[in-house]
Protein backbone atom coordinates (compact mmCIF):
# COMPACT_ATOMS: atom_id res chain seq x y z
CA UNK A 1 0.00 0.00 0.00
CA UNK A 2 2.81 2.19 1.05
CA UNK A 3 4.62 1.29 -2.37
CA UNK A 4 1.31 1.93 -4.65
CA UNK A 5 1.13 5.34 -3.20
CA UNK A 6 2.16 8.15 -5.62
CA UNK A 7 2.04 11.16 -3.77
CA UNK A 8 4.10 10.62 0.43
CA UNK A 9 3.64 13.60 2.54
CA UNK A 10 4.51 13.77 6.52
CA UNK A 11 1.22 12.10 7.35
CA UNK A 12 1.68 9.34 5.35
CA UNK A 13 5.23 8.04 6.75
CA UNK A 14 3.96 8.59 10.22
CA UNK A 15 0.97 6.39 9.42
CA UNK A 16 3.46 4.04 8.14
CA UNK A 17 5.46 3.91 11.07
CA UNK A 18 2.91 3.51 13.48
CA UNK A 19 2.16 0.54 11.53
CA UNK A 20 5.39 -0.81 12.08
CA UNK A 21 5.30 -0.15 15.58
CA UNK A 22 1.84 -2.28 16.14
CA UNK A 23 3.65 -5.32 14.08
CA UNK A 24 6.21 -5.17 16.46
CA UNK A 25 4.23 -4.83 19.20
CA UNK A 26 2.21 -8.24 18.09
CA UNK A 27 5.17 -9.86 17.30
CA UNK A 28 6.82 -9.02 21.06
CA UNK A 29 10.31 -9.52 19.29
CA UNK A 30 13.10 -8.33 22.38
CA UNK A 31 15.41 -8.04 19.73
CA UNK A 32 13.58 -5.17 17.98
CA UNK A 33 12.55 -2.11 20.24
CA UNK A 34 10.46 0.68 19.00
CA UNK A 35 13.16 3.26 20.47
CA UNK A 36 15.67 1.05 18.38
CA UNK A 37 13.49 1.65 15.29
CA UNK A 38 13.59 5.13 15.27
CA UNK A 39 17.15 5.67 16.61
CA UNK A 40 17.50 3.58 13.47
CA UNK A 41 15.19 6.09 11.14
CA UNK A 42 16.75 9.24 12.20
CA UNK A 43 20.76 8.10 11.63
CA UNK A 44 19.31 6.87 8.19
CA UNK A 45 18.41 10.51 7.84
CA UNK A 46 21.18 12.13 9.22
CA UNK A 47 23.78 10.51 7.05
CA UNK A 48 21.29 10.92 3.83
CA UNK A 49 19.82 7.13 3.23
CA UNK A 50 16.27 8.22 3.84
CA UNK A 51 15.40 8.54 0.61
CA UNK A 52 16.99 5.08 0.24
CA UNK A 53 15.08 3.36 2.40
CA UNK A 54 11.64 5.40 2.04
CA UNK A 55 11.56 6.08 -1.40
CA UNK A 56 11.24 9.38 -0.29
CA UNK A 57 12.37 11.65 -3.11
CA UNK A 58 8.68 13.30 -2.66
CA UNK A 59 9.38 13.81 0.74
CA UNK A 60 12.00 16.60 0.42
CA UNK A 61 12.28 19.03 3.28
CA UNK A 62 9.21 18.65 4.56
CA UNK A 63 8.95 19.96 8.56
CA UNK A 64 6.04 18.20 9.21
CA UNK A 65 7.82 14.74 8.27
CA UNK A 66 10.44 15.63 10.63
CA UNK A 67 7.39 16.66 13.25
CA UNK A 68 5.69 13.43 12.76
CA UNK A 69 8.72 11.59 14.05
CA UNK A 70 9.12 13.90 16.57
CA UNK A 71 6.06 13.09 18.14
CA UNK A 72 6.27 9.22 17.60
CA UNK A 73 9.98 9.13 18.92
CA UNK A 74 8.91 10.53 21.85
CA UNK A 75 5.57 7.82 23.14
CA UNK A 76 8.36 5.21 21.98
CA UNK A 77 11.03 7.01 23.79
CA UNK A 78 12.07 3.73 26.05
CA UNK A 79 14.43 4.36 28.20
CA UNK A 80 15.44 7.61 26.75
CA UNK A 81 13.22 10.74 28.52
CA UNK A 82 11.20 11.98 25.80
CA UNK A 83 12.21 15.54 26.23
CA UNK A 84 15.92 14.99 25.57
CA UNK A 85 14.88 12.19 22.74
CA UNK A 86 12.69 15.93 21.08
CA UNK A 87 15.50 17.80 21.08
CA UNK A 88 17.97 15.84 19.91
CA UNK A 89 15.83 15.46 16.69
CA UNK A 90 15.18 19.01 16.43
CA UNK A 91 19.27 19.31 16.96
CA UNK A 92 19.39 17.27 14.08
CA UNK A 93 16.74 18.36 12.02
CA UNK A 94 18.70 21.87 12.04
CA UNK A 95 22.09 20.05 11.62
CA UNK A 96 21.18 18.17 9.12
CA UNK A 97 19.75 22.18 7.08
CA UNK A 98 16.85 20.22 5.78
CA UNK A 99 13.74 22.05 7.54
CA UNK A 100 13.11 25.40 9.32
CA UNK A 101 11.33 24.81 13.06
CA UNK A 102 7.82 25.92 13.53
CA UNK A 103 5.33 26.08 16.36
CA UNK A 104 4.26 22.88 15.32
CA UNK A 105 7.85 21.50 16.11
CA UNK A 106 7.94 23.47 19.44
CA UNK A 107 4.26 22.18 19.79
CA UNK A 108 5.58 18.66 19.49
CA UNK A 109 8.49 19.07 22.33
CA UNK A 110 5.92 20.65 24.68
CA UNK A 111 3.73 17.25 23.65
CA UNK A 112 6.96 15.33 25.46
CA UNK A 113 6.54 17.40 28.62
CA UNK A 114 2.79 17.47 29.63
CA UNK A 115 2.34 13.81 27.52
CA UNK A 116 4.99 12.69 30.37
CA UNK A 117 5.54 9.76 27.95
CA UNK A 118 2.50 7.67 28.82
CA UNK A 119 -0.14 8.61 26.56
CA UNK A 120 -0.92 7.32 23.22
CA UNK A 121 0.08 10.67 20.65
CA UNK A 122 -3.74 11.14 19.18
CA UNK A 123 -5.04 10.71 22.67
CA UNK A 124 -4.93 14.04 24.12
CA UNK A 125 -5.31 12.99 27.46
CA UNK A 126 -3.08 13.97 30.19
CA UNK A 127 -1.71 11.82 33.21
CA UNK A 128 -1.76 15.59 35.10
CA UNK A 129 -5.17 15.04 36.24
CA UNK A 130 -3.81 11.94 37.23
CA UNK A 131 -1.40 13.74 39.36
CA UNK A 132 -3.45 16.46 40.60
CA UNK A 133 -5.77 13.15 41.97
CA UNK A 134 -2.80 12.00 43.89
CA UNK A 135 -2.30 15.17 45.44
CA UNK A 136 -5.61 15.31 47.22
CA UNK A 137 -4.89 12.25 49.23
CA UNK A 138 -1.53 14.13 50.63
CA UNK A 139 -1.52 16.22 53.98
CA UNK A 140 -1.33 19.91 53.18
CA UNK A 141 2.70 20.69 53.84
CA UNK A 142 2.65 17.91 51.01
CA UNK A 143 0.72 19.49 48.48
CA UNK A 144 2.22 22.99 48.56
CA UNK A 145 5.47 20.86 48.03
CA UNK A 146 4.31 19.17 45.12
CA UNK A 147 2.23 22.02 42.95
CA UNK A 148 4.86 21.29 39.98
CA UNK A 149 4.53 17.59 38.45
CA UNK A 150 7.74 18.56 35.83
CA UNK A 151 10.61 20.87 35.21
CA UNK A 152 9.68 24.32 33.65
CA UNK A 153 12.90 24.18 32.16
CA UNK A 154 12.30 23.29 28.83
CA UNK A 155 9.14 25.32 28.78
CA UNK A 156 11.14 28.65 29.49
CA UNK A 157 13.57 27.54 26.89
CA UNK A 158 11.65 28.16 24.47
CA UNK A 159 9.28 30.37 25.21
CA UNK A 160 12.93 32.56 25.81
CA UNK A 161 13.16 31.57 22.11
CA UNK A 162 10.10 32.94 20.81
CA UNK A 163 10.50 36.35 22.83
CA UNK A 164 13.75 36.83 21.22
CA UNK A 165 12.53 36.50 17.12
CA UNK A 166 11.53 39.52 15.97
CA UNK A 167 8.47 37.80 14.53
CA UNK A 168 6.56 34.42 15.46
CA UNK A 169 6.97 31.90 12.30
CA UNK A 170 3.76 31.87 10.00
CA UNK A 171 0.84 29.81 10.16
CA UNK A 172 1.46 26.78 8.15
CA UNK A 173 0.06 23.87 9.86
CA UNK A 174 -3.00 23.48 11.44
CA UNK A 175 -1.39 22.04 14.72
CA UNK A 176 0.49 25.34 14.76
CA UNK A 177 -2.55 26.42 16.26
CA UNK A 178 -1.85 24.00 19.46
CA UNK A 179 1.17 25.78 20.38
CA UNK A 180 -0.10 28.19 22.48
CA UNK A 181 -2.61 26.21 24.41
CA UNK A 182 0.21 23.27 25.23
CA UNK A 183 2.41 26.14 26.62
CA UNK A 184 -0.35 27.44 28.75
CA UNK A 185 -1.32 23.61 30.30
CA UNK A 186 2.37 23.00 30.38
CA UNK A 187 2.76 26.49 32.47
CA UNK A 188 -0.25 24.57 34.42
CA UNK A 189 1.80 21.72 34.97
CA UNK A 190 4.64 23.23 35.91
CA UNK A 191 2.51 25.45 38.34
CA UNK A 192 4.75 28.05 37.31
CA UNK A 193 3.01 31.32 37.10
CA UNK A 194 6.15 33.79 35.97
CA UNK A 195 6.23 31.73 32.24
CA UNK A 196 1.99 31.53 32.22
CA UNK A 197 2.11 35.32 32.58
CA UNK A 198 5.40 35.42 29.36
CA UNK A 199 3.13 33.13 27.37
CA UNK A 200 -0.02 35.37 27.84
CA UNK A 201 2.27 38.63 26.87
CA UNK A 202 3.76 36.61 23.60
CA UNK A 203 0.35 35.99 22.51
CA UNK A 204 -1.01 39.73 22.94
CA UNK A 205 2.31 41.20 21.52
CA UNK A 206 2.04 42.07 18.06
CA UNK A 207 -1.63 40.84 17.73
CA UNK A 208 -0.90 37.24 18.10
CA UNK A 209 -4.32 36.11 19.18
CA UNK A 210 -4.98 34.42 15.93
CA UNK A 211 -2.52 31.82 16.68
CA UNK A 212 -4.88 30.37 18.95
CA UNK A 213 -6.55 28.71 16.36
CA UNK A 214 -10.64 29.11 16.36
CA UNK A 215 -11.19 27.72 20.09
CA UNK A 216 -9.40 30.68 22.81
CA UNK A 217 -11.14 30.10 25.68
CA UNK A 218 -9.02 26.66 26.59
CA UNK A 219 -6.25 29.14 26.56
CA UNK A 220 -7.71 31.69 28.56
CA UNK A 221 -9.30 29.03 31.10
CA UNK A 222 -5.68 27.91 31.21
CA UNK A 223 -4.35 30.51 31.72
CA UNK A 224 -6.67 31.57 35.09
CA UNK A 225 -6.59 28.35 36.14
CA UNK A 226 -2.64 28.74 36.06
CA UNK A 227 -2.29 31.72 38.42
CA UNK A 228 -4.83 30.44 40.78
CA UNK A 229 -2.82 27.10 41.13
CA UNK A 230 0.26 28.89 41.33
CA UNK A 231 -1.18 30.90 44.52
CA UNK A 232 -0.63 34.66 42.91
CA UNK A 233 -1.55 37.77 44.84
CA UNK A 234 -5.29 37.29 44.58
CA UNK A 235 -5.51 41.21 42.83
CA UNK A 236 -3.01 39.66 40.31
CA UNK A 237 -5.95 37.13 39.20
CA UNK A 238 -8.67 39.59 39.93
CA UNK A 239 -6.83 41.85 37.44
CA UNK A 240 -6.53 39.52 35.03
CA UNK A 241 -9.71 38.02 35.43
CA UNK A 242 -11.38 41.80 34.91
CA UNK A 243 -8.92 41.41 31.30
CA UNK A 244 -10.20 38.46 30.42
CA UNK A 245 -14.13 38.38 31.33
CA UNK A 246 -15.97 38.45 29.17
CA UNK A 247 -14.46 39.77 26.58
CA UNK A 248 -12.47 36.77 25.19
CA UNK A 249 -13.43 34.36 27.79
CA UNK A 250 -17.09 33.23 29.58
CA UNK A 251 -15.51 30.63 32.09
CA UNK A 252 -17.17 27.46 33.10
CA UNK A 253 -17.74 26.18 36.23
CA UNK A 254 -14.34 24.19 36.31
CA UNK A 255 -12.89 27.71 36.39
CA UNK A 256 -14.98 29.14 38.94
CA UNK A 257 -14.56 26.43 41.47
CA UNK A 258 -10.78 27.31 40.87
CA UNK A 259 -11.29 30.75 41.30
CA UNK A 260 -13.38 29.98 44.58
CA UNK A 261 -9.94 27.99 45.91
CA UNK A 262 -7.96 30.73 45.58
CA UNK A 263 -10.24 33.01 47.72
CA UNK A 264 -10.48 30.57 50.15
CA UNK A 265 -6.55 30.39 50.18
CA UNK A 266 -6.35 34.48 50.46
CA UNK A 267 -5.96 35.51 54.52
CA UNK A 268 -7.91 39.03 53.61
CA UNK A 269 -9.76 38.67 50.38
CA UNK A 270 -11.64 41.74 48.98
CA UNK A 271 -14.86 42.71 50.59
CA UNK A 272 -17.83 41.66 48.24
CA UNK A 273 -15.09 39.88 45.92
CA UNK A 274 -16.85 36.08 46.50
CA UNK A 275 -21.02 38.50 45.45
CA UNK A 276 -19.01 40.14 42.95
CA UNK A 277 -18.04 36.36 41.00
CA UNK A 278 -21.02 35.13 41.74
CA UNK A 279 -22.99 37.87 39.82
CA UNK A 280 -20.66 37.15 37.16
CA UNK A 281 -21.70 33.01 37.45
CA UNK A 282 -25.38 33.92 37.40
CA UNK A 283 -24.74 36.53 34.41
CA UNK A 284 -22.84 34.58 32.08
CA UNK A 285 -25.08 31.05 33.10
CA UNK A 286 -22.25 29.12 34.54
CA UNK A 287 -23.50 25.59 35.35
CA UNK A 288 -23.81 24.71 38.97
CA UNK A 289 -22.06 21.48 40.05
CA UNK A 290 -21.95 19.40 43.14
CA UNK A 291 -18.44 20.17 43.42
CA UNK A 292 -19.07 24.15 42.29
CA UNK A 293 -21.58 24.40 45.31
CA UNK A 294 -19.00 22.65 47.87
CA UNK A 295 -15.90 25.33 47.27
CA UNK A 296 -18.47 28.57 46.71
CA UNK A 297 -20.21 26.89 50.24
CA UNK A 298 -16.79 26.78 51.71
CA UNK A 299 -15.86 30.16 50.23
CA UNK A 300 -18.84 31.60 52.27
CA UNK A 301 -18.21 30.25 55.79
CA UNK A 302 -14.45 31.53 55.23
CA UNK A 303 -15.15 34.97 54.90
CA UNK A 304 -15.99 36.71 58.76
CA UNK A 305 -16.27 40.19 57.76
CA UNK A 306 -19.31 41.58 59.06
CA UNK A 307 -19.98 43.74 55.94
CA UNK A 308 -20.03 39.92 53.98
CA UNK A 309 -22.30 38.33 56.57
CA UNK A 310 -25.45 38.99 54.92
CA UNK A 311 -24.13 39.49 51.55
CA UNK A 312 -22.93 35.47 51.94
CA UNK A 313 -26.24 34.47 53.43
CA UNK A 314 -28.23 35.93 50.73
CA UNK A 315 -25.84 33.87 48.53
CA UNK A 316 -25.81 30.92 49.94
CA UNK A 317 -29.97 30.69 50.12
CA UNK A 318 -29.92 31.37 46.63
CA UNK A 319 -27.47 28.68 45.79
CA UNK A 320 -29.48 26.67 48.12
CA UNK A 321 -33.08 27.21 46.03
CA UNK A 322 -30.62 26.26 42.83
CA UNK A 323 -29.52 23.27 44.57
CA UNK A 324 -33.30 21.85 45.13
CA UNK A 325 -34.25 22.63 41.58
CA UNK A 326 -31.76 20.58 40.13
CA UNK A 327 -31.92 18.32 42.66
CA UNK A 328 -28.12 18.07 43.25
CA UNK A 329 -26.81 16.01 45.97
CA UNK A 330 -25.16 17.34 49.22
CA UNK A 331 -21.47 16.49 50.68
CA UNK A 332 -21.13 16.43 54.28
CA UNK A 333 -18.77 19.08 53.54
CA UNK A 334 -21.25 21.22 51.95
CA UNK A 335 -23.96 20.67 54.78
CA UNK A 336 -20.88 21.61 57.40
CA UNK A 337 -20.08 24.65 55.49
CA UNK A 338 -23.89 25.93 55.71
CA UNK A 339 -24.18 25.56 58.81
CA UNK A 340 -21.40 27.57 59.73
CA UNK A 341 -23.21 30.33 57.68
CA UNK A 342 -26.53 30.28 59.91
CA UNK A 343 -24.61 30.15 62.76
CA UNK A 344 -22.29 33.28 61.32
CA UNK A 345 -25.27 35.38 60.60
CA UNK A 346 -26.96 34.43 64.49
CA UNK A 347 -29.37 31.61 62.72
CA UNK A 348 -29.84 29.52 65.66
CA UNK A 349 -33.26 27.99 64.02
CA UNK A 350 -32.28 27.89 61.02
CA UNK A 351 -28.50 25.68 61.68
CA UNK A 352 -31.07 23.53 64.00
CA UNK A 353 -33.51 22.56 61.05
CA UNK A 354 -30.34 22.23 58.30
CA UNK A 355 -29.15 19.50 60.76
CA UNK A 356 -31.41 16.97 59.52
CA UNK A 357 -30.06 16.97 55.82
CA UNK A 358 -27.25 14.62 56.82
CA UNK A 359 -30.05 11.99 58.07
CA UNK A 360 -31.24 12.72 54.71
CA UNK A 361 -27.45 11.46 53.06
CA UNK A 362 -27.12 8.97 55.83
CA UNK A 363 -24.08 10.00 57.54
CA UNK A 364 -23.95 11.10 61.02
CA UNK A 365 -22.79 14.88 61.87
CA UNK A 366 -19.53 16.57 61.85
CA UNK A 367 -17.89 17.70 65.37
CA UNK A 368 -17.40 20.82 63.62
CA UNK A 369 -21.30 21.29 62.36
CA UNK A 370 -22.16 20.27 66.24
CA UNK A 371 -20.00 22.87 67.85
CA UNK A 372 -21.08 25.60 65.50
CA UNK A 373 -24.93 25.35 66.32
CA UNK A 374 -23.92 24.32 70.10
CA UNK A 375 -21.82 27.67 70.38
CA UNK A 376 -24.93 29.12 69.06
CA UNK A 377 -27.22 27.66 71.13
CA UNK A 378 -25.61 28.39 74.79
CA UNK A 379 -25.12 32.32 73.46
CA UNK A 380 -29.27 32.48 73.13
CA UNK A 381 -29.82 30.57 76.21
CA UNK A 382 -31.38 27.73 74.53
CA UNK A 383 -31.55 24.82 77.41
CA UNK A 384 -33.16 22.12 75.76
CA UNK A 385 -31.15 22.81 72.25
CA UNK A 386 -27.71 22.39 74.31
CA UNK A 387 -28.54 19.36 75.99
CA UNK A 388 -29.58 18.04 72.78
CA UNK A 389 -26.25 18.66 70.76
CA UNK A 390 -24.52 17.61 73.88
CA UNK A 391 -26.70 14.32 73.53
CA UNK A 392 -25.57 14.39 69.77
CA UNK A 393 -21.96 14.93 70.36
CA UNK A 394 -21.63 11.84 72.61
CA UNK A 395 -23.88 9.52 70.36
CA UNK A 396 -21.64 9.48 68.00
CA UNK A 397 -18.31 9.28 69.64
CA UNK A 398 -17.10 12.90 69.95
CA UNK A 399 -14.70 13.84 73.25
CA UNK A 400 -15.21 17.03 75.02
CA UNK A 401 -13.40 17.29 78.34
CA UNK A 402 -15.02 18.57 81.67
CA UNK A 403 -13.63 22.01 81.80
CA UNK A 404 -15.42 22.98 77.98
CA UNK A 405 -18.44 21.39 79.06
CA UNK A 406 -18.57 23.26 82.17
CA UNK A 407 -18.15 26.43 79.85
CA UNK A 408 -20.82 25.55 78.35
CA UNK A 409 -23.01 24.93 81.06
CA UNK A 410 -22.38 28.63 82.63
CA UNK A 411 -23.34 30.17 79.51
CA UNK A 412 -26.40 28.24 78.76
CA UNK A 413 -27.66 28.50 82.54
CA UNK A 414 -27.74 24.81 83.01
CA UNK A 415 -30.22 22.87 85.81
CA UNK A 416 -27.77 20.85 87.88
CA UNK A 417 -29.82 17.72 86.59
CA UNK A 418 -29.00 18.97 83.45
CA UNK A 419 -25.21 18.96 84.28
CA UNK A 420 -25.71 15.62 86.14
CA UNK A 421 -27.35 14.22 82.69
CA UNK A 422 -24.62 15.54 80.49
CA UNK A 423 -21.79 14.27 82.26
CA UNK A 424 -23.77 10.67 82.67
CA UNK A 425 -23.52 10.83 78.84
CA UNK A 426 -19.93 11.49 78.52
CA UNK A 427 -18.54 8.64 81.16
CA UNK A 428 -20.75 5.70 78.84
CA UNK A 429 -18.05 6.76 76.15
CA UNK A 430 -15.65 5.06 76.60
CA UNK A 431 -12.12 5.03 74.24
CA UNK A 432 -11.13 8.03 72.79
CA UNK A 433 -8.66 7.54 69.78
CA UNK A 434 -5.52 7.12 71.56
CA UNK A 435 -7.19 4.38 74.07
CA UNK A 436 -8.93 2.28 70.92
CA UNK A 437 -5.27 2.01 69.42
CA UNK A 438 -4.34 0.63 73.12
CA UNK A 439 -6.95 -1.85 73.04
CA UNK A 440 -6.28 -3.18 69.90
CA UNK A 441 -2.40 -3.66 70.63
CA UNK A 442 -4.00 -5.28 73.67
CA UNK A 443 -5.40 -7.66 71.47
CA UNK A 444 -2.42 -8.07 69.21
CA UNK A 445 -0.05 -8.93 71.67
CA UNK A 446 -2.29 -11.36 73.42
CA UNK A 447 -2.31 -12.85 70.36
CA UNK A 448 -6.39 -13.35 71.33
CA UNK A 449 -8.80 -15.28 68.55
CA UNK A 450 -11.87 -13.49 67.55
CA UNK A 451 -14.04 -16.23 69.42
CA UNK A 452 -12.37 -15.41 72.76
CA UNK A 453 -12.68 -11.84 71.81
CA UNK A 454 -16.03 -11.69 72.43
CA UNK A 455 -18.17 -8.50 72.53
CA UNK A 456 -15.50 -5.63 70.66
CA UNK A 457 -17.00 -2.00 71.29
CA UNK A 458 -18.57 -0.57 67.83
CA UNK A 459 -16.46 2.18 66.05
CA UNK A 460 -18.82 5.28 67.76
CA UNK A 461 -17.68 3.84 71.17
CA UNK A 462 -14.34 3.41 70.32
CA UNK A 463 -13.94 6.84 69.32
CA UNK A 464 -15.88 8.05 72.07
CA UNK A 465 -13.35 9.64 74.91
CA UNK A 466 -13.77 10.18 78.88
CA UNK A 467 -12.90 13.80 79.96
CA UNK A 468 -9.09 13.98 79.91
CA UNK A 469 -8.16 10.36 78.93
CA UNK A 470 -5.53 12.07 76.80
CA UNK A 471 -4.00 13.47 79.66
CA UNK A 472 -4.22 10.08 81.81
CA UNK A 473 -2.47 8.18 79.10
CA UNK A 474 0.43 10.54 78.99
CA UNK A 475 0.44 10.36 82.34
CA UNK A 476 0.28 6.76 82.58
CA UNK A 477 3.08 5.86 80.13
CA UNK A 478 5.30 8.41 82.14
CA UNK A 479 4.81 6.06 85.09
CA UNK A 480 5.44 3.06 83.35
CA UNK A 481 8.82 4.14 82.08
CA UNK A 482 9.75 4.15 85.55
CA UNK A 483 8.93 0.23 86.50
CA UNK A 484 11.04 -2.21 84.69
CA UNK A 485 10.46 -5.33 87.04
CA UNK A 486 8.31 -6.49 84.94
CA UNK A 487 9.22 -10.51 83.62
CA UNK A 488 10.07 -10.57 80.18
CA UNK A 489 7.17 -13.27 79.62
CA UNK A 490 4.71 -11.41 80.16
CA UNK A 491 5.79 -7.44 80.07
CA UNK A 492 3.27 -6.62 77.07
CA UNK A 493 0.30 -8.28 79.07
CA UNK A 494 0.57 -6.49 82.60
CA UNK A 495 1.77 -3.09 80.95
CA UNK A 496 -1.94 -2.63 79.04
CA UNK A 497 -3.38 -4.05 82.19
CA UNK A 498 -1.46 -1.67 84.40
CA UNK A 499 -2.73 0.81 81.81
CA UNK A 500 -6.36 -0.19 82.03
CA UNK A 501 -6.47 0.11 85.85
CA UNK A 502 -4.65 3.68 85.62
CA UNK A 503 -8.05 4.67 83.66
CA UNK A 504 -9.88 2.72 86.18
CA UNK A 505 -8.36 4.58 88.92
CA UNK A 506 -8.29 7.97 87.67
CA UNK A 507 -11.94 7.68 85.45
CA UNK A 508 -14.15 5.58 87.54
CA UNK A 509 -15.28 1.74 87.76
CA UNK A 510 -17.59 2.63 84.54
CA UNK A 511 -14.90 1.42 82.46
CA UNK A 512 -14.33 -2.16 84.62
CA UNK A 513 -18.08 -2.77 83.50
CA UNK A 514 -17.05 -2.71 80.25
CA UNK A 515 -14.04 -4.44 80.29
CA UNK A 516 -15.51 -7.01 82.71
CA UNK A 517 -17.94 -8.14 79.72
CA UNK A 518 -14.62 -9.06 77.18
CA UNK A 519 -14.19 -12.78 78.20
CA UNK A 520 -10.29 -12.04 76.20
CA UNK A 521 -9.62 -10.13 79.14
CA UNK A 522 -10.73 -12.04 81.78
CA UNK A 523 -8.99 -15.08 80.89
CA UNK A 524 -5.52 -12.72 80.56
CA UNK A 525 -6.59 -11.10 83.47
CA UNK A 526 -7.10 -14.36 85.72
CA UNK A 527 -3.57 -15.67 83.93
CA UNK A 528 -1.71 -12.74 85.32
CA UNK A 529 -3.09 -12.45 88.57
CA UNK A 530 -2.32 -16.29 89.19
CA UNK A 531 1.40 -16.08 88.64
CA UNK A 532 1.44 -13.22 91.16
CA UNK A 533 2.28 -14.26 94.38
CA UNK A 534 1.86 -11.73 97.14
CA UNK A 535 4.30 -11.37 100.11
CA UNK A 536 2.28 -10.56 103.06
CA UNK A 537 -1.21 -11.78 103.81
CA UNK A 538 -4.62 -9.25 103.26
CA UNK A 539 -4.91 -8.78 106.59
CA UNK A 540 -1.60 -6.89 106.37
CA UNK A 541 -2.82 -4.77 103.25
CA UNK A 542 -6.01 -3.81 105.08
CA UNK A 543 -3.85 -2.85 108.32
CA UNK A 544 -1.12 -1.08 105.61
CA UNK A 545 -3.83 1.51 104.25
CA UNK A 546 -6.06 1.46 107.35
CA UNK A 547 -6.02 5.40 108.31
CA UNK A 548 -6.22 6.31 111.78
CA UNK A 549 -5.72 9.23 114.30
CA UNK A 550 -3.16 6.71 115.55
CA UNK A 551 -1.62 6.40 112.46
CA UNK A 552 1.34 8.43 113.44
CA UNK A 553 2.34 6.43 116.60
CA UNK A 554 1.78 3.32 115.03
CA UNK A 555 3.78 3.48 112.03
CA UNK A 556 7.03 1.88 113.32
CA UNK A 557 5.43 -0.76 114.64
CA UNK A 558 3.73 -1.91 111.52
CA UNK A 559 5.42 -4.47 108.92
CA UNK A 560 7.80 -3.61 106.63
CA UNK A 561 6.00 -4.83 102.85
CA UNK A 562 8.11 -5.56 99.93
CA UNK A 563 7.88 -3.63 97.07
CA UNK A 564 5.69 -5.94 94.35
CA UNK A 565 4.35 -4.44 90.73
CA UNK A 566 0.94 -1.89 91.42
CA UNK A 567 -1.36 -4.34 89.85
CA UNK A 568 -1.47 -5.85 93.39
CA UNK A 569 -2.38 -2.44 95.19
CA UNK A 570 -5.14 -1.59 92.43
CA UNK A 571 -6.92 -5.03 93.30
Amino acid sequence: MFESMTIKDGRTYEAMVLGLLKVLEQRNDPAHSPAQLFSIHIQLAVQGDFEMLWYGRQMGESTGTFNSLVRIAVVSSGDKTGTELALGLIRDMVAIGMVNINLSSHYSILRAIIGDFQSVITSRVYPYWDEKKALKLKSREERKSSKSVANPAVLDMVITHLESLPKLPPLEDPEDAFFFRSAMSAALLCADANTGLRTYNLVEKQSNSSFLGEKRAPFYSTFLMTLATADVPFPLLYHYYNEIVPERLRPKSHVYHTLFNAVIGTNTPDPGIISKLYEDMRRHGVELTRPLARTLFTALASAEKPEDLKANLEIMLDVLHWIKVFNLAFSPISITQVIRVYCLNEKLQDAWNFLETYEKINCHPSFSALLHVLLLAANHMDQYKVVKLFEMLAKYGYSMNEKRRIGFYHTACLSLSDRRHVDDLFKTCVFSTNNAKSMKGLILNLNITRQQRGWIPSRAMVHGTLQGCHEDNQRTRDAQRTRTTVKKKTWKAETHINFIFQMVIYRGIALLELFASFPGFRAVFSITIMKRKPNYSQSQFLQTNHKSKKSKSSSKSRPKLKKTSPHFFMI
